[in-house]
């Protein structure tokens, strides 16, 4: 079995772990079809006859594969391992200076969200998620040239990595609230 080295290896890089590229654009369905084929190799139905030291090792390993699957599923824990694994220091969270203009824009964009859901305005909600998708893919793309650069900018892959979080949280925000807009204009009314 191909994946024996590595239970003994302790690898920690996602990229080697799923077979793929190190790289930061990677083919989402090249990534979906590496972890389908890493989780039936661990898959407890093909580890019969093999030592319980053997299926517990298999068992850790799976849980590897998974994370590292999340990890390179999600753009910004893609681009912060692959960072790490480069030997750049850039912060987990937000970037350290982030863009004051930027930090202004995501503010005035949360306070229209809020006035959107207090109206009910559920289309209005929707043109959002649909700029947020679109600013998010920007900053994707972005990160994806700023790996490519021959000398890597530790200040400016952190600054993108910022802009994506925020752009997928303001996202994750504004579809709960198109989600409860949706929910209330589908409850009953009562008389």
């Amino acid at each position: 079995m191909w994946l024996w080295p590595l239970v003994y290896s302790q690898v920690t890089d996602p990229f080697q772990l799923l077979g793929l590229p190190r790289t930061y654009s990677l083919d989402r369905r090249e990534l979906d079809e590496k972890h389908k084929k890493r989780s039936l190799e661990l898959h407890p139905d093909r580890l019969r006859g093999r030592s319980p030291v053997e299926r517990r090792q298999a068992l850790s390993l799976a849980i590897e594969v998974n994370q590292a699957y999340r990890t390179l599923r999600d753009p910004a824990a893609r681009a912060l391992s692959l960072a790490s694994l480069l030997g750049l220091t850039v912060g987990g969270e937000e970037s350290r200076s982030a863009d004051p203009a930027f930090l202004m824009q995501m503010m005035e964009l949360r306070e229209e969200l809020t006035a959107l859901r207090s109206k009910k305005d559920r289309s209005g909600v929707e043109r959002q998620i649909q700029r947020a998708r679109a600013e998010a893919r920007q900053a994707e793309e972005a990160l994806g040239r700023a790996f490519e650069k021959e000398k890597l900018d530790a200040a400016e892959i952190e600054g993108w990595i910022g802009k994506l979080r925020y752009w997928a949280r303001f996202l994750e925000e504004a579809e709960l609230i198109s989600d409860d807009l949706e929910v209330s204009d589908h409850a009953p009314r009562h008389l």
